[in-house]
């Protein structure tokens, strides 16, 4: 029975950080069985974003240990997978390479330019070894949403629950990093191709879920004829 008053999104979050120390302590072979929790329906949609100065507010609350990966996400807009296993080797001129592999087809390559706010969190280039480092080792995907729910939670605590903010930060998760991405993108007029390329979709029919975005300055320019 999960404890009354409590939204789903808060119950499941908790739960994640708990099934993350099960899976890593499981990951240490520290026990023999592999436990799974059971959570509540998931409440919010996967493709949850949120804004530019939300983005700012989140990277404010995150820990130090783990402001640089979430400012990765955010800026780059790859997965999960690909922020944790990136390596320094991938990173040139300014840009890190991603190669996607899906299937039996060949993997798929791209460039994506560093953010200013990128480059000054991960530090200098010359680095070896992975560009995120916890306790001087590579993170494990179990390590990540600790830190990520931390953050969440600290938002919810400084912002006023009911509101549009309150309910972004609510739902918002580390693939809702990549969506931000490409969401903030679309709205500064962005083409979808472009956008597409950036993050490595090979099929422009990914990118329907942004059309309602694509034509948010168009509304703007019909309001410019006067009421």
């Amino acid at each position: 029975m999960y404890a009354r008053g409590l939204a789903s999104g808060t119950i499941r979050r908790f739960l994640t950080t708990c099934q993350s120390v099960l899976n890593h302590a499981h990951h240490m072979e520290l026990t023999d069985n592999q436990v799974k929790l059971e959570k509540p329906a998931e409440g919010a949609p996967r493709d949850v974003w949120i804004t530019i100065d939300e983005v700012d507010q989140f990277i404010g609350h995150c820990h130090p240990k783990f402001k640089a990966f979430a400012t990765f996400l955010f800026f780059t807009g790859c997965r999960l997978g690909d922020a944790l296993k990136c390596n320094w080797t991938q990173v040139h001129d300014g840009c890190v390479l991603f190669t996607t592999r899906k299937g039996k087809g060949l993997p798929r390559k791209r460039y994506v330019p560093l953010h200013t706010k990128v480059l000054a969190a991960i530090g200098d280039a010359q680095e070896q070894g992975y560009i995120h480092k916890l306790n001087g080792r590579g993170w494990h995907k179990s390590e990540v949403y600790p830190y990520w729910n931390h953050a969440v939670d600290r938002c919810l605590a400084d912002t006023v629950k009911g509101s549009a903010s309150y309910e972004r930060f609510h739902g918002i998760t580390p693939h809702g990093a990549r969506h931000t991405f490409a969401s903030l993108l679309i709205m500064n007029e962005v083409s979808e191709r472009d956008v597409a390329e950036l993050l490595g979709h090979s099929s422009m029919d990914m990118m329907k879920r942004y059309t309602h975005l694509s034509t948010s300055h168009l509304k703007k320019a019909i309001l410019k004829l006067g009421v």
